[in-house]
């Protein structure tokens, strides 16, 4: 019995290559999750649902779309940085702007803002 040798393959929904380079399967990975943050998003920016219910809908779909199969990856800094960019985006709709009394506009919450306001364990 022989196996033909291959470059890559699926499987169990997760691409694997010869070179064990995880980069395309982060991509994927990040891109279903935008297909399910744009689907959630007019909940997520929604003022009628409370931060709890926005991190639960956020730690139990938006989340485990990306992270599928994660213990299996061998990631690089860059690859980490894509991923906590994402998280930062989804937060920041959860959460909202910020009103700023000084210059009387609305301003995007920083990275220390969201990191405060959201306790959970990073991507």
């Amino acid at each position: 019995m022989s196996f033909q040798q291959v470059h890559d393959f699926k499987y169990r929904g997760v691409n694997i290559n010869n070179r064990n380079c995880m980069h395309n399967e982060i991509k994927l990975r990040l891109k279903a999750g935008n297909v399910c943050y744009f689907a959630l998003s007019h909940m997520l920016k929604s003022k009628l649902l409370s931060r709890k219910t926005k991190e639960t809908l956020y730690t139990t779909y938006l989340r485990p779309a990306v992270t599928y199969a994660c213990c299996t990856w061998a990631t690089k800094a860059g690859d980490e940085n894509k991923l906590s960019i994402f998280e930062r985006k989804v937060l920041r709709k959860m959460y909202g702007l910020v009103y700023n009394p000084d210059t009387q506009v609305w301003e995007r919450r920083s990275n220390e803002q969201i990191n405060q306001l959201y306790m959970g364990k990073e991507v």
